[in-house]
């Protein structure tokens, strides 16, 4: 993996990440192999090219994380992506 785009996200999870790199393998995909996993918690990624697989991310606790890849269910890559869960804080004012 090169980049992960957004490289954050909220701590509820739900947001789409693009995943760039090389090597991505269609058939992987097409068998159900192809999961991204953010810290310990796995999730199907879908291909897009050799180049880019999509993956969104589960709800986790705040903190940053790393982001691994896998196109056989058993080895994961090591390349030290990492990803951000950030609280979302919402503000309402009163009106005055």
């Amino acid at each position: 993996m090169r980049a992960l785009e957004p490289s954050r996200g909220p701590v509820e999870g739900g947001t789409f990440v693009n995943v760039t790199g090389s090597g991505f393998a269609e058939r992987a995909a097409l068998l159900g192999y192809l999961w991204c996993r953010f810290n310990q918690t796995a999730v199907v990624a879908a291909w897009h090219s050799a180049a880019e697989v999509h993956c969104i991310a589960p709800e986790h606790a705040s903190g940053v994380v790393s982001v691994e890849l896998t196109q056989n269910e058993q080895q994961y890559s090591s390349d030290g992506a990492r990803y951000e869960y950030q609280l979302s804080l919402i503000h309402i004012s009163e009106p005055t």
